[in-house]
């Protein structure tokens, strides 16, 4: 607490190797942005992400001049995360007639910021803070790396593959955020995108000291 009515925190996150579709959140979100019958949006359930965040946080409150953060508060927070992603794509070559497995791994860096609403009470020594709604922004850029041997590949079938991987991030419009090259060694990319995240629903109990 700098004051009465204003804090600031610190956090760090880490997730460990977890598929991208193991909540229905996630696995619904898949379906939002993927269209029927789009071969590489229905193997995402097989991917995996890991990776770690750090936030800073300030918040201001309309609690009583008590001691302690109390009442509704409105925040604003910055966000550093760095994700690691693995994703063994299985593309079919039809010109050379078979499905080659291309191990995709990608590492993002993304740095934002947002809004959040909220509310806390003090009782006695225990704090209970309900976190309403939240939202984030900003941009990640990074790598995807495909090593495998494409060497009996055709120029149509490396165009498609490349196709397909320039089509995994694919917001409204014709810019392209992924662009990569294919070669006989695998598939080089680079990522250069914006991201969106949310929070809400989150409730912390914590004890004063």
């Amino acid at each position: 607490m700098l004051n009465n009515f204003i804090s600031v925190s610190g956090g760090y996150r880490y997730m460990p190797k977890t598929a991208i579709n193991g909540t229905p959140l996630t696995a619904n979100v898949i379906d939002a942005i993927t269209e029927e019958g789009d071969e590489i949006g229905e193997q995402l359930g097989n991917a995996k992400m890991s990776g770690s965040a750090i936030t800073a946080e300030v918040r201001f409150y309309t609690g009583s001049r008590k001691p302690g953060a109390r009442g509704f508060y409105g925040g604003v927070y910055g966000r550093y995360s760095n994700l690691k992603y693995d994703f063994p794509y299985d593309f079919e070559a039809p010109d050379a007639g078979v499905t080659k497995k291309v191990p995709f791994l990608g590492d993002t860096k993304g740095i934002g910021g947002g809004v959040l609403l909220g509310v806390q009470w003090q009782i006695k020594r225990v704090t209970i803070d309900f976190t309403i709604l939240g939202a984030h922004w900003g941009k990640m850029t990074g790598n995807v790396d495909g090593k495998t041997d494409l060497s009996d590949l055709s120029e149509q079938d490396r165009a498609d593959l490349k196709t397909d991987l320039e089509d995994l991030v694919n917001f409204a419009g014709e810019k392209k955020y992924i662009t990569a090259q294919v070669n006989n060694d695998g598939i080089k990319g680079k990522i250069d995108a914006p991201f969106a995240g949310i929070r809400g629903l989150n409730l912390s109990i914590g004890f004063n000291f």
